[in-house]
Order: structure tokens, then sequence, then C-alpha cells
């Protein structure tokens, strides 16, 4: 189909008048092209920026782990390996909770209140003078960082189609590993700066860190609703007929009721969904190495023999490579409406790198490796997701099943606290060891996934899940959601 051809499907039932203010139900290519492009450049941008904020104020008690942090809370032992975990557990908690609500009262407000909520949680991790009291200040951050990227992900695909999506998604997680990067750079020039306060409250070094990193998020998140709209047809920087073809080019991609609310029949096909479970555990080991990554790789750079600067500025370039790669393959994926084939493809990167972390001595072919890892985990981790979300069948689902592989994500991010322990320290053999272990399942349920996609496929296609319409009216038929023999998965 050329850009001049016009797309023509059964229209939704309008009243003359109404087709007539919004121009006929008919539109152009190149009109559904400017719509995306307007998303592409106030949507995208604002979740980016937001989601960003999130993993800076997530990772940052990496960055003040080695500028005094350990010293000045007693942080002996697994004192820190606690505080991880702690923030896990509440994070992983509120994920499918948070994704209904999100789904009932719609993201405008919500979205940026969460952001807000941490970013005021880590500003005043800056006042914390105690273990006892950073613990409830984690526990309180992962409350209200839960929901950010399961919301993220679900509000991403509420506004573009299923072969638009991975790109966008992989912006948006991208941002993460720029996060990390920039937040490497922040934190050494924070920590910088001289003390300040009152006699009774010095704020220094990784105080610093905390303190303006949260202040930052908190007047970026105050001006979000302004820009951030609550659905595809009620956006306010598109014009009447654009909010309807925006709204109305998804409903006619899933034949599903975008508005439909999220019921117990839902939760059970996303968390009982084949393809939802391969894409979450893999989604598992991901982000176990994505988030053991952002809490040790300053301690483990540390370890090469560098000063907790050079760690610092020296954990900057891999995440900003892996950064560019995720964004590519998310185009990439897009555009070839494939998505397995690449999340098999760039896996063995990953496992290429914590073979050479756990089998080698040479210090640069191991920083070499970090670059490998940082590639591959962030490139997965968007993929995983876009993937799960892709397959679900329904907006409905699709909100469950997108909460509930961040939920499973988040037990990697469990693990992950207790990956590199102090006591294996400097060569983290252990720690290595079991990420290695990770990426290699993950590349094996990844093909199986990717297998089963492509094996179901024709088998409806063939016609040998038909038996599941007989007698059904259209409305039954849809409410099967991937089950219904007309849906495809996207291999």
């Amino acid at each position: 189909m050329n850009a001049k051809e016009i797309i023509r499907e059964d229209p939704v039932d309008f009243s003359s008048g109404s087709v007539e203010a919004i121009g006929g139900t008919d539109w152009s290519v190149e009109e559904e092209t400017e719509i995306r492009r307007k998303f592409d450049f106030t949507i995208v941008p604002l979740v980016t920026t937001l989601y960003m904020l999130c993993a800076i104020d997530r990772a940052n008690v990496g960055n003040a782990r080695i500028e005094g942090m350990t010293d000045d809370l007693s942080l002996v032992g697994y004192r820190y390996n606690i505080i991880l975990t702690i923030f896990f557990i509440f994070y992983l908690a509120v994920e499918i909770p948070s994704n209904v609500i999100l789904k009932h009262v719609g993201p405008r407000l919500y979205l940026p209140l969460l952001v807000v909520c941490f970013g005021l949680i880590s500003m005043c991790t800056a006042f914390v003078h105690s273990y006892p009291s950073m613990i409830v200040m984690r526990a309180l951050l992962g409350i209200f960082e839960g929901g950010a990227m399961p919301g993220t992900a679900f509000f991403l695909s509420c506004f573009y189609k299923k072969t638009e999506l991975f790109l966008r998604m992989s912006v948006f997680i991208a941002s993460s590993s720029l996060a990390s990067s920039f937040g490497g750079l922040l934190a050494a020039g924070l920590s910088k700066i001289p003390a300040w306060g009152t006699e009774a409250v010095q704020i220094s070094k990784w105080r610093n860190i905390f303190f303006f990193e949260g202040l930052i998020t908190i007047l970026i998140a105050m001006a979000a609703p302004l820009f951030m709209p609550q659905s595809p047809g009620s956006y306010k920087f598109l014009t009447p007929r654009q909010r309807y073809i925006a709204a109305e080019r998804l409903r006619r991609e899933s034949a599903n009721d975008p508005k439909e609310k999220v019921t117990w029949k839902h939760v059970r096909r996303a968390i009982l969904n084949v393809h939802t479970n391969v894409c979450a555990w893999c989604f598992f080991c991901t982000n176990s190495a994505v988030q053991g990554m952002g809490a040790f790789i300053p301690t483990i750079l540390r370890e090469f023999g560098w000063t907790s600067t050079e760690a610092q500025l020296k954990s900057v370039p891999p995440y900003l490579v892996a950064c560019v790669i995720t964004i590519m393959l998310g185009y990439l994926s897009d555009r070839t409406n494939k998505r397995g084939i690449f999340m098999v493809g760039v896996l063995p990167l990953s496992i290429t790198g914590f073979a050479i972390l756990r089998f080698s001595t040479n210090v640069t072919a191991k920083y070499a490796a970090v670059f490998l890892n940082a590639i591959a985990v962030f490139g997965a981790s968007s993929g995983f997701l876009s993937w799960g979300i892709n397959n679900a069948g329904s907006p409905a689902v699709a909100a469950v099943a997108g909460g509930y592989m961040v939920m499973v994500g988040s037990l990697g991010g469990v693990l992950s606290t207790w990956t590199y322990l102090s006591n294996d320290s400097p060569l983290f053999l252990n720690g290595h060891t079991i990420n290695l272990c990770l990426q290699l399942f993950c590349f094996c349920l990844a093909c199986l996934g990717l297998a089963h996609c492509i094996y179901d496929n024709k088998i409806r296609a063939m016609g040998k899940r038909n038996h599941r319409i007989h007698g059904l009216t259209e409305e039954e038929k849809l409410a099967l959601g991937h089950r219904n023999p007309e849906f495809r998965y996207m291999e």
C-alpha cells in the first residue's frame, strides 16, 4: 500500500452529523503517519523522561554506596543487600494492582503522581542517618516506583499498534540505560558539592546525590500532567479528526473495546497464557542482570583497581552504547514485524559477556564484557515486554499481562540483590556464574517461545483451533482473546 491509498475498514456506528464533523470514517496513510509522529514527538519523550527519572532514583543507591554511604549508615555484612531486597519486595507487590488502578482512573494524573511521590522519597533519603531508616525509605520507594514500568508499557500500548510498539518500548527502556549512564556522571558531580545545611543536618557526598536527583524528579513530574493525555481520543494536541483516527485505528486492529474494565477473567487469561509466562520468565533473567548492573557495576568496576570517581565515569560508556543498540533493535523489529528472532539473536552477547567476566582475568576484556552485557540485557528486556503485550489478545488482558511480566521480572531484581556479595569480591565469581546460567536459560526459553508462536500460528491457519468458536457470537469470539483461532501471535 502506498502513501496515497486509503485505509478502508468497516466503520463504527456514527450519526451522520458526527461523520461530517470528523470528515468521514476513512483516512489516508499520510494522516495516520502524521498522528503517529505527533505521538513520537510528544508522548514518547514525556514517558521516557519520567521513566528515566525513575531509573535514576532507583539506581542511585549503587552510586551512593561508593561515596561514603556504607560507612555513614554502618552497612556491614549483608545490610546493603537487604536494603536492595526490601525495595524489590514492595516493588513487585504493587505492579499488578497499580496497572488495574491505571486502567480504571487513566494515566494523566496517576503516572505523574507516582513520579512525584518517588522523587519526594528519594529527596528525603538524603536525611537518613540509620540503617533502619534507610530500610523504610527503600520500602516506600518500591511502593511508588512499582507501578512506573508496567504503567508506562501499558500506556504506550494504548497509543500504538502492535507493529509500532517495540520501537517506542525500546526508547523508554533504553532510557533506563541512559539513566544509568547519566546517573554515573551526575553522581560524580553531585558528590563533589561542598557540605551544606544546618549543623544538625549536614548534606554532603552521597546525600547530595539523593537530594538533588529527587528534587529534579519532583519538579519535572509536576509539569507532566500539562502534556500527558488520558487517551488517544482525548489528546488536546490533536484535531477532532485526528483524535477519531488515533482511537479508531487501534480499535480496528484489535476489535476489542479499549475501555473494557479489568475483571478476574482477564487476570486468569493473562497469567495462564503460555506466551505471557515465556516473556515473563525471560524478563526475569534479563532484569536480574539489569538491576544487578545498576546496583553493583560501580562496585565491580572499582574492584578493577579504579578509584570511585573513575568507576563512576567508566560506568557511563556501556550504558550509552546499550541505549543506542536497544533503540536500533526496536526499530528493526517493528520494521520486520518480528520479535522472537531478535530476542534469540541478541542474548548470545550477554552469554559471552558473563562468561568473560567469570573466566577471564584480563581487565580490558572484562570491561568489554560489560558492554556486551548491557547491550543484550537492556535490548532483550524491552523486547520481551513488548512481545508479551503484543500477544495478550485484548487491552484489558494486556494491562494485567504487563503488570504480571514486570512483577515476575522484579523477582529477578530480588535475586540480583544477592548475586554480588561482599565476601565474593573482588572477582565476584558466584555472581557472574549465576547471571551466566540465567542468560543461558533465557536463551533456551526464548527459543521455545518463538517455536510455540510459529507452531500455533500454523495450526490456527490450518483450522485446527476452529472448534473453539463453533456456535459463538462475534462478541463471544472476541472475548476469547488470544485463544480465538483468528488471533495470530506475533512471532
